[in-house]
């Protein structure tokens, strides 16, 4: 009979192990989607109002790929999750001038928001902005600091064992 108990006691155990390995594992796409970037904006002409349907282009120099997203009836785009770097952004819609900025910056688990502001004009016209990202975050509430290489290589070694990183 106590070979029986220790035996349930023992079997319980493990279940409380392997449900725990399981809820770890199921929240692993949580912690690895932390780290996602995107783009999103409002594309509009010079009074203000929404500009449905405008083709907004997203290509990444180094690799030649192109992101293509429309722009919904209230003018809003939002790219998929891009990976950190710098990106030519071409917004063009029927009626006004090709909107171009090159060099944008993306950054690691940055929501970037760019409004865009098309100028009434021929397809043919192109107008290109050099601008820095803006000091203040409006996409969401969140915080964060993107560390260099640089920095993560000066931070102080505590030996080849990781039990003092646990005190």
């Amino acid at each position: 009979m106590k070979r029986k108990s220790f035996t349930t006691l023992r079997e319980s155990r493990l279940w409380v192990v392997f449900l725990l390995m399981l809820l770890l594992v199921a929240n692993v796409p949580k912690v690895m989607g932390q780290g996602s970037s995107y783009l999103t904006g409002f594309v509009k002409d010079p009074s203000g109002a929404a500009v449905p349907n405008a083709t907004v282009v997203l290509k990444d120099p180094d690799t030649g790929s192109e992101i293509t997203m429309k722009t919904t009836e209230s003018g809003v785009y939002r790219s998929p999750v891009l990976r950190p770097g710098s990106y030519d952004l071409t917004v063009t819609a029927t009626g006004f001038q090709t909107y171009v900025e090159r060099g944008l910056v993306i950054q690691l688990g940055q929501a970037r928001g760019l409004d865009i502001d098309l100028k009434v004009g021929e397809v043919s016209q192109q107008v290109e902005v050099t601008a820095e990202a803006p000091a203040l975050k409006t996409e969401d509430a969140g915080l964060g600091v993107n560390i260099s290489y640089e920095q993560v290589s000066t931070l102080p070694k505590f030996g080849r064992s990781w039990a003092p990183c646990c005190r």
